[in-house]
């Protein structure tokens, strides 16, 4: 983090729906494949699990060995006009259709995004709070 905040806009508490790329592109490639749909059909991707941006900061600073705390971490801009408070995804068409389920749950995928940097360790074991 090298003493740089984590700009958040609003008061962080709006809750989304955290897909890792892998799952998002095994999706996709499910949706380009003629035996699993029709390619004009719309689907949600998503785990159907909602998470606030503070409790993502934390659980990513937990994840590298890095203290949290918002007064020092988090820098709040103003809200952005016209988002939702929640945007949780019904993914059970893709479910039904495509025989699509997420393979990383938040904190498995964390660690897989984590895992994927260069210097990860060093990257762990130099972590300081900010």
């Amino acid at each position: 983090m090298q003493g740089q905040s984590i700009q958040v806009f609003g008061d962080g508490e709006s809750v989304r729906d955290y897909v890792h790329v892998d799952d998002v592109v095994d999706a996709h490639s499910r949706v380009v494949d003629p035996l699993h749909s029709d390619p004009c059909s719309v689907f949600n991707i998503g785990t159907g699990v909602g998470t606030t941006p503070l409790k993502l900061i934390r659980l990513l600073m937990n994840a590298i060995g890095a203290e949290f705390t918002s007064a020092t971490c988090v820098e709040h801009l103003s809200a952005r006009g016209g988002e939702a408070d929640s945007s949780i995804l019904s993914s059970a068409k893709a479910r039904r259709q495509l025989k699509w389920n997420p393979s990383f749950d938040l904190h498995s995928g964390i660690e897989s995004v984590i895992d994927s940097l260069p210097n990860t360790e060093t990257c762990r074991a130099e972590s300081t709070p900010v």
